[in-house]
């Protein structure tokens, strides 16, 4: 129920756009159809979408999708990230200067439609994704002398944030990195690695840092 305090703004009926996608090799292509329904103004926006997933003949569903952003097809990404072989579907909530948030929706084959609520909310702004050992890794920028690297691990229908590889430039000139791995057991936060190295080193061989980002040892 919207709630009083907010307010509600109605947006014309020709703000929609549609993409199309293959769930897998098997599956024909199918539409996904977005309407522009309304607008809830208090402090930020939230855009309401009708969301009209379809076939060639027949409307296969219908609910509503909201965003921090006004969407595009650009918004709309198609990603394997249960690991299930059919492709999900990612929906940017927010766009900011170089990370961007995602809600993932996950296609659910055996019915051929979409979970209503998203599965899985990330920001990333470069992602890796491993599914021989159902494990993503994303990038995100912090600001322009550093980022985090994050390792995601599919466990049980749902991700697990484990480690973190944070880098930090401390010396432009010699272009020297302060790199570290950390790792994350509930509220206990572990170093596993640090080191300071050069770009050369760093980007020369990175399977020991890979590994202990994927893995948690060399």
């Amino acid at each position: 129920m919207l709630s009083d305090k907010k307010i509600w703004i109605s947006v014309s009926d020709g703000d929609t756009f549609f993409v199309s996608f293959k769930p897998n090799d098997d599956i024909p292509e199918l539409i996904v159809n977005f309407t522009l329904t309304g607008e809830l103004n208090q402090f930020i926006h939230k855009y309401y979408y009708l969301f009209v997933l379809s076939d060639k003949n027949n409307e296969l569903q219908s609910f509503l999708i909201e965003s921090a952003e006004m969407l595009t097809s650009s918004s709309i990404i198609f990603k394997d990230m249960d690991f299930d072989g059919y492709l999900d579907m990612g929906v940017v909530w927010y766009k900011g200067l170089v990370n961007y948030d995602y809600q993932y929706y996950r296609y659910v084959a055996n019915e051929q439609i979409f979970e209503k609520l998203p599965f899985f909310n990330v920001s990333y702004a470069g992602i890796e994704i491993y599914s021989d050992t159902k494990q993503i890794i994303t990038f995100n920028r912090i600001n322009a002398c550093s980022y985090e690297k994050r390792m995601y691990q599919y466990f049980e229908g749902e991700y697990i944030h484990l480690r973190s590889e944070f880098l930090k430039s401390i010396n432009l000139d010699s272009q020297e990195y302060d790199v570290r791995i950390v790792e994350y057991d509930g509220d206990i936060v572990k170093e596993i690695y640090s080191a300071i190295m050069s770009q050369e080193e760093y980007y020369g061989d990175s399977s020991t840092l890979d590994n202990y980002l994927r893995f948690g040892s060399d």
